[in-house]
C-alpha cells in the first residue's frame, strides 16, 4: 500500500479507507493509514468498527481527518464511545460520525439510532438509502433534524440520492459525460482503478491494474479518457452513482462555457 501512496501522492489530497470489504481486516491498513498522513495527505476511514480497540481506535484518531462507522447494531455506541475517548486523549481534530442505510424495513430504528450517535458523543450522524432501494425516509430525517441538531451534533443525509429517486433508478442522468470522474477514483483491493465504488470488478470499467502499470501511466492514459467519455453509454453503468452531484454541477458549467456568448464569465 506505501507504493500505491507513493504514486498517487502528485495526483491526490484527500485518501479515504473504505469499501469492498472491511479495511480494518487488512493488517498494514494501520501503517498505511500513517504513512499517507505523514506524506501529506488528508486520511478518513470508513469501517464497520467491528475490529476496533484502544490501541486502534488512537492510531486512528490521531492520523485521520474524519472517521465514519457503519451502523451495524447497538455494540456500534460502543465503539463510537471507543473513538471519542481516543479522542479525547489525543486532543485530535478528528471528526467522528456514524452512518445508517435506510429502507422500510429500518425506519422504526432510525429515532434510535440517532438518540445512541448523539450519546456516545458522535459529531453527526448520516442516513442514506440503501442503493437502488426507493423508500423516501426524508420526512422522518426532517423531524430528527429539529429534534436532536444542536452545535455540537448534527444529522445529515445524502439527499441527492432521495430527490427523484424513480427517474434515477432507471438511470437518467442530467449530464452527459462524468467529469467527476476526473477528480475522483476507486482503487480496488486486486490492484485495479475504477472510476467509482458502483463499477468496481467491472472490466469494462477497468482504468488499469496497479500492478501492470503505473499510477501516473494509467491516469494519463487513452483508456482512462475513453471510458470516461463513454460511461455512461455503456449498458452496464449503475444508475444513482456517488458522481451525480459533482458531474451535474460540472456538467453545466461544461456546458455553459461551450454555448455562452461571454465563456469568461461563467
Amino acid at each position: 500500500m506505501k507504493n500505491i501512496i507513493r504514486q498517487i501522492k502528485p495526483f491526490c489530497r484527500g485518501l479515504t479507507f473504505t469499501g469492498g470489504g472491511e479495511p480494518l481486516c487488512n493488517d498494514d491498513t494501520l501503517e498505511a493509514i500513517e504513512y499517507a498522513k505523514k506524506s501529506g495527505m488528508d486520511v478518513a476511514l470508513v469501517t464497520n468498527g467491528d475490529l476496533l480497540n484502544q490501541e486502534k481506535a488512537l492510531k486512528i484518531v490521531k492520523n485521520c481527518t474524519y472517521i465514519r462507522v457503519s451502523y451495524m447494531d447497538d455494540e456500534t455506541s460502543n465503539k463510537l464511545k471507543l473513538l471519542v475517548e481516543a479522542r479525547e486523549k489525543a486532543k485530535s481534530n478528528c471528526t467522528i460520525g456514524v452512518s445508517m442505510l435506510t429502507n422500510k424495513e429500518r425506519a422504526q430504528l432510525m429515532k434510535r439510532f440517532v438518540a445512541q450517535a448523539k450519546k456516545s458523543k458522535a459529531d453527526y450522524a448520516q442516513f442514506r438509502p440503501f442503493h437502488l432501494d426507493m423508500f423516501d425516509a426524508r420526512k422522518i430525517i426532517g423531524g430528527l433534524q429539529k429534534g436532536y441538531d444542536n452545535n455540537n451534533f448534527k444529522i445529515i443525509t445524502s439527499g441527492y440520492k432521495y430527490e427523484n429517486m424513480e427517474e434515477k433508478k432507471k438511470g437518467i442522468k442530467k449530464y452527459n459525460i462524468s467529469f467527476a470522474d476526473n477528480f475522483r477514483t476507486v482503487i480496488a483491493s486486486d490492484g485495479k482503478i475504477y472510476p467509482d465504488c458502483f463499477t468496481r470488478g467491472m472490466e469494462n470499467f477497468s482504468l488499469g491494474d496497479l500492478k501492470k502499470d503505473s499510477f501516473a501511466k494509467i491516469w494519463r492514459s487513452k483508456r482512462r479518457k475513453r471510458i470516461s467519455e463513454t460511461k455512461l453509454d455503456q449498458k452496464n453503468c449503475p444508475p444513482m452513482c456517488y458522481h451525480d452531484p459533482l458531474s451535474e454541477l460540472l456538467w453545466d458549467i461544461w456546458r455553459q462555457y461551450q454555448e455562452g456568448d461571454h465563456a469568461n464569465f461563467v
